[in-house]
Formats: structure tokens, C-alpha cells, sequence
């Protein structure tokens, strides 16, 4: 009696044993909210409009009615005040 069980003498082997990890359970990480740093404006007037930040000092320039900027958060309140100015998101 062979130690085999007599495959090898008909060609056979046996399969190696799979390498290939088994599914582990894994948790799907929920991604941090992501804190705004701008605040987005548009402006609703007829011509162009040029607006300085309060806090900043910064120059915004509406080039057209209609165009949307990005403002500093530092300076979004002063903005607010502006007329035909309105804040439409954070981003």
C-alpha cells in the first residue's frame, strides 16, 4: 500500500491550498465633515459692483449681475449687508 493512495502513479496531484485571504469584515470609514473655509455670493444688481471686506480689507469684484465669488468667512457678515448681494452656499 503506497502512502499516496496510488494518485501519482495515475498522473493526479493534489491542488495547493489557496493563498487568496478570505473576506474579512471590514468597516466603512464615514468621511469627517469638512469645515467651510469660504462663503459663496451672488451678485443680483445691473452693473459691476466691487465690494472691501470689512475684516480684511480684501477687494471682492462682481464683474457682472449674476457672477458668484468666493468670500473669506472673515469677512461673510459685512458682506451680507451689501444690497443685491446674496449668500447662495459654503463651500
Amino acid at each position: 500500500m503506497s502512502c499516496c493512495g496510488g494518485n501519482r502513479t495515475h498522473g493526479y496531484t493534489m491542488p495547493a491550498p489557496s493563498r487568496t485571504p478570505s473576506p474579512s469584515r471590514t468597516s466603512v470609514a464615514r468621511p469627517e465633515p469638512v469645515a467651510a473655509s469660504v462663503a459663496i455670493f451672488r451678485y443680483d444688481g445691473r452693473t459691476t459692483l466691487t465690494v472691501i471686506g470689512r475684516v480684511t480689507g480684501r477687494r471682492y469684484w462682481f464683474r457682472e449681475p449674476g457672477a458668484e465669488i468666493a468670500v473669506e468667512l472673515r469677512d461673510r457678515a459685512s458682506m451680507q449687508q451689501v444690497p443685491n448681494v446674496r449668500e447662495v452656499r459654503l463651500a
